[in-house]
């Protein structure tokens, strides 16, 4: 054995210059990664460093077997006598093991975890634009040539910090720019003239309740040609929870909390005080008891949720932040891959195709008191479906294996009239439809059949209906 590291057979010189030379490198590598993470942190760059978080397990991976070649190096180096110390291989394999339990290890404990934040906080956005400005709201094309009119008025814009990108490859012909600061740059001779070049319908935009209304809600993301972005909402949110692996102030998990405020600062729509979610202890152990993740054992910081919800969200009532709670608990009980697909399929969101579907077939020819009725519902109830959409989520979603083939939805179309009916409004104008009915299957087929959601969505958008 002791002839493997003979010097006849090994050029112990070269193994020692060799492993020197590793460790310089690997230490530029190391140090680079560790400068940009804190660059981006203390510079605000939420964006560019949430994306640095979705490769760091490999990073620090790649950053790990380089020192542990180096180690091998400058072992066999002084095992064959011809170079290297006993300290120099002391300190190279303390660094070595101290990369792979403070740095790689953890890396890939979080890597779920980094995903999900991603998703949460650069999905599609939900903003507000003036009714003006919606025709111009198409599809990436139609963006592209606002965007090559009025590009020397963006570059003057002050850049948001949060937004920056940071380095990429290739981005394809997505657009770093946000689109609300697209139309604040606009001038009244720019909406004549790109109105005139396109007739194309518009795209994300939510038909309102309110025909005078002088805003329109919006929904904007990568399928109108935009670049994922951090929703602008991180600016207020404390820095402990922006973490790789998140606590609150009381030392307590804050991943639910911070994947919730994520998702809360991207959907809230027009008029967020006003949507409905009547809860009380009865209803929340109802929901912890009849559940597909039953027994949610997030439930026993309910009480610490909602002190720190309220602080964020307590001026937009208290429906918002029991909703607000629910939200950050369930996020904490279900698995990752669960929530990856449920954010993937945008259902944090008010659904636009159902908001499109009754606006342009079932309200056809209903008057405008059930017009705006329904669509003022529909809206209002949307905190309440997507709620459900995770407490009664199809239970085949508990295994992984089923996460790519499993179709979930939100019940939107029951959530809505169920608030209508215990309001005593009258639905039949659109609900007696066999397209309506064929959607309502859909989405009682993608819920769990062994979760009476039904129950729990009656209690939570007001008095019981029959």
């Amino acid at each position: 054995m002791s002839s493997l590291f003979h010097a006849q057979h090994v050029d112990s010189a070269a193994f020692s210059w060799a492993s020197i030379g590793l460790a310089v490198l690997t230490a530029i590598f190391q140090g680079l990664v560790a400068a940009l993470a804190f660059m981006t942190e203390s510079s605000s760059q939420w964006t560019f460093r949430f994306r640095l978080a979705l490769v760091e397990h490999w990073w620090w991976t790649f950053v790990s077997v380089l020192l542990f070649v180096s180690l091998l190096m400058s072992t066999i180096a002084f095992t064959a006598g011809g170079g290297g110390d006993p300290v120099s291989v002391l300190a190279l394999s303390s660094a070595t093991f101290l990369a792979m339990v403070r740095y790689m290890l953890p890396a890939w404990q979080h890597r779920h975890y980094t995903k999900l934040r991603w998703y949460a906080w650069a999905g599609q956005s939900r903003t507000a634009v003036l009714i003006n400005s919606a025709p111009l709201c198409g599809d990436a094309r139609t963006w592209q040539r606002i965007i090559s009119q009025v590009r020397p008025r963006l570059a003057e814009l002050q850049p948001t910090a949060s937004d920056y990108y940071g380095w990429a490859l290739w981005t394809g012909s997505l657009q770093k720019n946000d689109p609300t600061d697209i139309i604040r740059v606009l001038e009244p001779n720019d909406f004549d003239t790109l109105e005139l070049e396109s007739n194309k319908p518009r795209v994300g935009i939510y038909a309102s309740a309110d025909p005078d209304t002088k805003t329109v809600s919006y929904l904007w993301g990568s399928s109108q040609g935009f670049l994922p972005r951090v929703s602008r909402a991180v600016s207020a949110m404390p820095l402990s929870l922006l973490k790789s692996s998140p606590t609150t102030s009381d030392g307590y998990d804050g991943r639910g909390l911070a994947l919730a405020m994520g998702i809360l600062g991207r959907n809230k729509g027009l008029q967020p005080w006003k949507l409905v979610f009547r809860q009380d202890s009865s209803i929340s152990s109802l929901m912890e008891n009849a559940s597909t993740w039953t027994p949610r054992p997030a439930k026993v910081l309910r009480s610490f949720c909602k002190h720190t919800l309220q602080a964020q969200y307590g001026g937009l009532g208290e429906h918002y932040v029991n909703a607000a709670v629910e939200l950050a608990l369930l996020l904490s009980d279900l698995p990752p891959w669960a929530v990856e697909v449920w954010l993937t399929c945008g259902l944090e969101h008010q659904s636009l195709d159902i908001n499109l579907f009754l606006a342009e077939t079932a309200l056809q020819g209903a008057t405008d008191l059930v017009r705006k009725a329904t669509l003022t519902a529909h809206y209002e109830c949307s905190y309440v479906s997507m709620i459900l959409s995770l407490n009664a989520m199809n239970p085949a979603m508990r295994h992984r294996q089923n996460s790519g083939i499993v179709k979930l939805l939100r019940p939107d179309l029951t959530c809505t009239e169920m608030l209508m009916r215990a309001r005593g409004q009258d639905t039949s104008t659109w609900w007696d439809r066999k397209d309506t009915q064929a959607l309502v299957q859909r989405e009682i087929s993608a819920l769990s059949t062994d979760v009476d959601w039904k129950a729990q969505a009656a209690r939570l958008l007001g008095p019981d209906v029959p």
